[in-house]
């Protein structure tokens, strides 16, 4: 199992990826976007499959909530995202 010793050391290697000369209050405001439209895509598309009366939305995963509930909180966070940094001057 890996521990948080190989989480933090990912965490370090791909920093250079992340755009720099941001203060840090623009990358607190951009983890509260992924955290609320994240939780939002997660509730709606478990709306979507309540009212369609289905438990998984494939059987690619089953017992995981099909394929589609790996993602669905990626469906509204990116997008807002990338409005958030287009936003940012």
């Amino acid at each position: 199992s890996r521990g948080l010793g190989d989480v933090y050391k990912r965490q370090v290697a791909c920093w250079h990826w992340i755009p720099s000369g941001y203060s840090l209050p623009v990358w607190l405001g951009f983890a509260l976007v992924v955290v609320v439209f994240g939780t939002w895509g997660d509730l709606v598309e478990s709306q979507m499959k309540r009212q369609m009366g289905i438990k998984d939305s494939s059987h690619i995963l089953p017992g995981h909530g099909g394929l589609l509930d790996r993602f669905d909180s990626s469906f509204l966070a990116i997008p807002a995202s990338v409005f958030y940094f287009a936003l940012i001057p």
